[in-house]
């Protein structure tokens, strides 16, 4: 091997020493932290130096896996159009431009297509730049979007008016990612704030048109393990303000068109027991795991949804976690886990019927696509294997019909036949059994234990290794 031009950087630096309940640490390092140390820039330049150094003697394999890796990205694309009321969203990418377009379409796809937010404009004099949030208000007339420009994810969210193109005076500094326009005339949204230690900890209320300064705090979160953010229920009934932590959540609601109004607790927060909320008529829809460790669906009247009022509709198993749900009109849909394997169970609120969605694959990955509209019998999935390039399909939760709106495009090629996988079982040494999604090329497969494994695998925080 060609020995690198450069020797690595050497540095010696006065460490720093902690005493962390009565045990002594040294940190070697922690000089690092002062980014704006001349030491500092010095040490990153001569690492980049030397990697640059090491490498070079493999530039033409780095060349041709990146035109490989190039070739596989389709530089003009466009996401499948997702019907908001009268409007059509969607965003583009454009051959030659590093960031997304988004647009709008009003009442029919073929209308003339309105750009509502370009990113590559904001981009311009950045060195950086990321779109987190982008939501319009209930009239579809304002757009309020967070940006951060800098990768602290400390962002700045800003108001433009539909109609003019213009922007409204006021920015917030600082905020975390989540925002939520209340179901009122007012145009009032809701946003969360990042403390010192960039945690999500405080909930504001924002009326269009007033400064920073002028923005309600409706609340603050004193527990330092604990996360908030904000939802809104796809019926647009409630507002949701998520208190969350690893093993420990509560939350509190809102009606979506009372932005004044006073905001009320489902049920305390009892350290290591989690739930979720959703609504659906004169009912919330709870997900926990208050009694059964793969969580169970519950509903509670919206004026008690207290946890004495909590009605049981289905629970989880040692082999069946549930995950979630997703209320619409006519159909809820509960999002499992059974041995392993994600799917999509579609309940008929109208005849009690149900089912589970096929797929003819052993092993893939499964979940939501964006499912705005509450009155509706189409679920939007996203769908991808091992060997199949994700796909999102239309799905008819009446009639059980789908149909393909968007597969990854390859421009390089690809052939999905030369390639097979497969869904097997490990028995630990406890006797649980370990699913394994298992891919590989059918002309080269040999079962006879010659063949080279590359295994991977990832379980904490009950996360499983998507199929993708």
């Amino acid at each position: 091997m060609k020995k690198p031009t450069l020797s690595p950087p050497t540095v010696a630096k006065k460490p720093k020493t902690f005493n962390l309940h009565g045990d002594t640490r040294t940190d070697d390092y922690f000089w690092l932290r002062e980014k704006e140390n001349p030491d500092v820039i010095k040490v990153l330049n001569d690492e980049n130096a030397y990697t640059e150094s090491y490498l070079a003697q493999h530039q033409t394999l780095m060349d041709r896996l990146f035109e490989e890796m190039k070739g596989r990205i389709a530089e003009d694309d466009v996401d499948v159009p997702v019907k908001d009321g009268d409007w059509y969203y969607y965003s583009r990418i454009q051959a030659g431009q590093e960031y997304a377009i988004h647009c709008r379409k009003f009442k029919s796809l073929d209308a003339p297509e309105e750009i509502i937010l370009d990113e590559n404009k904001l981009a311009e004099g950045k060195d950086y730049l990321s779109v987190s949030n982008a939501a319009t208000s209930p009239d579809h007339e304002w757009l309020a979007y967070s940006i951060d420009i800098d990768g602290s994810e400390r962002h700045q969210i800003h108001f433009k008016n539909l109609k003019t193109g213009e922007h409204s005076k006021e920015v917030i500094m600082g905020a975390a990612t989540s925002l939520e326009w209340a179901e009122s005339k007012e145009r009032v949204i809701f946003y969360t704030m990042l403390d010192q230690h960039d945690r999500p900890d405080r909930l504001f209320k924002h009326k269009l048109g007033d400064s920073q300064e002028q923005d309600t705090l409706i609340y603050k979160e004193a527990d330092p393990k604990i996360y908030v953010s904000l939802t809104k229920t796809r019926s647009n009934g409630y507002l949701f303000l998520e208190c969350h932590g690893k093993i420990t959540s509560e939350v509190q609601y809102l009606k979506a068109d009372d932005p004044h109004g006073e905001w009320k607790m489902i049920e305390p927060r009892r350290r290591g027991v989690e739930y979720s909320a959703d609504h659906h008529g004169e009912r919330f829809l709870i997900v926990t795991n208050d009694t059964v460790k793969n969580f169970r669906l519950v509903e509670a009247p919206v004026d008690q949804p207290q946890a004495s009022n909590w009605k049981e509709l289905r629970k989880g198993n040692d082999q069946l976690l549930i995950q979630g749900v997703d209320p619409f009109k006519d159909f809820l849909v509960i999002h499992e886990r059974e041995k392993g394997l994600p799917q999509l169970r579609i309940l008929d609120l109208k005849n009690g019927g149900e089912h589970t969605i096929e797929f003819n694959e052993p092993t893939y990955q499964l979940g939501s696509g964006a499912n705005v509209e509450f009155d509706t019998d189409t679920y939007r999935i996203s769908y991808t294997s091992m060997v199949s390039p994700s796909t999102v399909y239309d799905y008819n939760m009446r009639t059980r019909d789908r149909e393909v709106k968007k597969t990854q495009k390859i421009p390089s090629g690809y052939d999905s036949s030369n390639y097979k996988s497969e869904y097997i079982f490990a028995t630990a040494e406890d006797g649980v059994k370990i699913p394994i999604s298992l891919v590989y090329r059918r002309d080269l497969f040999k079962q006879d234990g010659t063949m080279p494994l590359y295994l991977y695998g990832y379980g904490s925080y009950g996360m499983s290794m998507p199929a993708t």
